[in-house]
This record gives C-alpha cells, structure tokens and sequence, in this order.
C-alpha cells in the first residue's frame, strides 16, 4: 500500500472515523440480515471493548479491531472495503499477540465467505456451529 500504516491504541479523536467505518461496512454486508445492516451503533457495539485502530502515516484510521478481553473475545474487526487485502486486518489481528493471551476466540457468520477465508489464512479454526439472531455462524478459534 502507498502509505504505510501502524496499530495503536483508540483515542477519543477516532470515534466519528470508526463510526463511519462500522456503518459503511455494515452497509455493505450482503451477508447481514436487513435490520442488522441499519441497526449499526458503535458505540452501543462496542461498549466496554477495548480497541485498536490501524492507522495511516497522517493518524487517519484505516480500520480497527475490537475485542472483549475478559473472554479474550474478538468482537469486530473492520477494514475500509476499498483497503482490504493490503495486510490491515492481519495487522490488527497480530498487534494483540503483545497485549492479549491466547487462545482468542470470534463468531462469523456462515454466510460471510470473505471473512471465513480471511480468518482460515490466518490460522483460526472453527470449533463448534451456532445460530444467532444475525443467522448462522462458527466460533473460531486461535491459540498459537
């Protein structure tokens, strides 16, 4: 990618770009039930996560990672549409190796075939099968 890009921590400042991000991804999520895709609040969704953000030599943020570290649970991970396959969503994913024991966990949905590749690249392993308001889905699992 032309510019290049790091993880850190949020900041307060991110909130109005990350909120932008969660609502155009989810906007697009062909996979999302309906009322899913226009019920996206990141605040609410987000609520006592702790985050990261990739973001951009000029601080602008590219995407960013929530997790649940209670449960060392990913909740959501979302890169711009028109950034994905640059290596932001593996950054993320990698920038918890330092701050979050293993083995983390996720659910994705069954019918978001990107994701699930994404994520088996990356070696997570589905672990059981569910279903959920959204629809169908795995847990996945990482623990190397």
């Amino acid at each position: 990618m032309a510019d290049l890009f790091r993880v850190r921590p949020f900041a307060e400042q991110d909130r109005e770009a990350l909120e932008a991000i969660y609502r155009e991804c989810r906007a697009e999520a062909a996979w999302l039930p309906p009322a899913a895709r226009e019920d996206s609040d990141f605040a609410r969704d987000t609520a006592g996560e702790t985050l990261f953000v990739a973001v951009r030599s000029d601080d602008h943020p590219l995407g960013f990672l929530s997790v649940w570290a209670p449960d060392r649970f990913i909740h959501h991970l979302y890169v711009r549409s028109e950034l994905r396959g640059r290596g932001i969503g593996k950054a993320l994913l990698g920038s918890l190796s330092t701050r979050l024991p293993m083995p983390w966990k996720l659910k994705c949905l069954t019918a978001n075939d990107a994701a699930l590749a994404f994520y088996a690249s990356q070696g997570w392993s589905k672990v059981s099968s569910e279903v959920g308001e959204e629809g169908p889905y795995f847990v996945l699992e990482k623990s190397q």
